[in-house]
């Protein structure tokens, strides 16, 4: 926020401080997510209707916030009525327990539609599909952790390369990759499904983002997003390529093309974790040594992909930030 203040106006300030007037001291961290929201109206080239949507969502998180507060004056009124099984003052603590849900739940809606308008924004060339993965994603995060954890997990995988770089220009390499890796691991496989004119050079590879989540229990999608996470994006090829091995009886028998894709877009669950662990123990790994090209185009992907962060990091830094908007009201106060 601070980085952007030049941008942002006195009452969008304002509007920030009575977030963190309403907050509570179980609610404060949750307002450092309106804080990321504040930040990213800053930006120079957000479209109108994408700032006013933010905006919305800013301004409207003092209520939120305030109707997850505690009334405390409710318990304290003295009216005990001994032929009630359940006290005033645990029934109030009731109704807190429960305002407070929905309204964090009204508040983990927002965050999904501002984190949807972002990937929107950000990867508008294949944002539907782009939104659909991070749903599944959202999902498990908020299944397995607490409201404001999940919710920095979700903005710290927003942050990677092994994220934004699944959905821009390097698609066909993506695709490249892959249909090397499944050659090296599974030859039948592969050659059934080139034979059936099955290829993933065609459009956004938006399973590397759904179909372990879809596939698999909660756990075993949990273990691949752990994975993922520590070891970028070759871990999602494994789990991918594990799945096409799992559902190899089904893509070889089907008729066709439309009959494969059909089975790939919608993978049956599985429903023995174990049956899962065996296929990515048999699955061998993504490295040079197996599938050398593969593994030096997956490499200079992820250095390309630093190197445009780093690069985005520059180009903030150089617009002046909070020193600029310091002196531009130092020079206007003089005036």
């Amino acid at each position: 926020t601070l980085g952007n203040a030049q941008f942002i106006s006195r009452s969008d300030f304002a509007t920030l401080e009575a977030v963190y007037e309403a907050c509570t001291e179980e609610t404060v961290d949750e307002a450092g997510c309106v804080t990321v929201a504040l930040s990213e109206v800053g930006r120079r080239s957000l479209p109108p209707q994408l700032v006013s949507a933010l905006l919305s969502i800013i301004q409207d998180a003092p209520r939120t916030f305030a109707a997850a507060m505690p009334s405390r004056g409710d318990s304290d009124d003295g009216n005990d009525d001994a032929g009630d099984s359940v006290s005033p003052d645990h029934r109030a603590r009731l109704d807190d327990r429960q305002r407070e849900r929905v309204a964090l739940s009204r508040y983990t809606r927002d965050l999904v539609h501002l984190l949807s308008l972002h990937s929107l924004y950000a990867h508008s060339s294949s944002a539907p599909l782009y939104i659909q993965g991070l749903s599944h994603i959202a999902g498990l995060l908020l299944l397995f952790l607490p409201l404001h954890a999940a919710m920095t997990a979700l903005h710290s995988l927003l942050l990677q390369p092994t994220l934004t770089f699944l959905y821009r220009e390097d698609e066909p390499i993506l695709a490249t990759i892959f249909n090397e890796y499944l050659a090296a691991v599974a030859p039948t496989l592969s050659a059934s499904l080139r034979a059936k004119g099955v290829g993933f050079a065609d459009g956004p590879l938006e399973w590397f983002l759904t179909c372990f989540a879809r596939a698999l229990p909660l756990d075993g999608a949990a273990v691949i997003l752990d994975n993922w996470t520590l070891e970028g994006d070759a871990a999602l090829y494994r789990a991918a390529v594990s799945l096409f091995v799992l559902h190899s009886n089904e893509l070889q028998h089907a008729e066709d093309a439309g009959s494969a894709v059909v089975v790939l877009r919608k993978l049956p669950r599985v429903r023995d974790g174990r049956q899962v662990a065996a296929a990515l123990a048999a699955t061998p790994p993504l490295s040079a040594s197996l599938c050398p090209r593969a593994a030096s185009l997956l490499d200079k992907l992820a250095h390309s992909a630093k190197r445009v962060r780093v690069a985005e990091a520059g180009r903030a830094r150089d617009d002046g930030g909070w020193d600029r908007w310091l002196a531009d009201q130092q020079a206007h106060e003089e005036h």
